[in-house]
């Protein structure tokens, strides 16, 4: 499973060429292209904060054909771990980052992210960048 972070969602919409190739690719190799809830908070808020509907309406065409996936105890869980090792690695990053690698790790998936430095102290994150 693929999941797109915010920022690879926000230059989807914004017509980025490379984001735009590289999902054609992957879905027509058959795989599957997700996102989590808080990418979804993340994205509208943005949208509603500038005043855009005809980017919110298009963002739910869009997840209408995606999967997307929520938090769960077990989340928590594992986020806590995360974030504790980082913590006591010195090696600080946001809790919403925490809990989508989380939601991604739970799935085995790979993130698809521009924010690469947030995400690559979580070791067993598989990570990648198509910017």
């Amino acid at each position: 499973m693929i999941f797109l972070d915010t920022d690879i969602l926000i230059n989807y919409f914004k017509g980025n060429k490379n984001i735009q190739s590289a999902l054609l690719k992957h879905l027509q190799n058959g795989e599957d292209i997700c996102t989590t809830t808080l990418n979804v908070y993340e994205i509208v808020k943005g949208f509603k904060y500038i005043g855009s509907e005809k980017k919110i309406k298009k963002l739910e065409t869009f997840l209408n054909e995606i999967e997307v996936f929520n938090l769960n105890n077990q989340s928590m869980v594992e986020a806590a771990e995360i974030f504790t090792n980082l913590k006591k690695a010195g090696k600080t990053i946001g809790d919403m980052d925490i809990l989508i690698a989380t939601i991604v790790m739970q799935n085995n998936g790979i993130l698809v992210s521009n924010n690469t430095r947030h995400f690559k102290n979580i070791q067993e994150l598989q990570l990648t960048n198509w910017m």
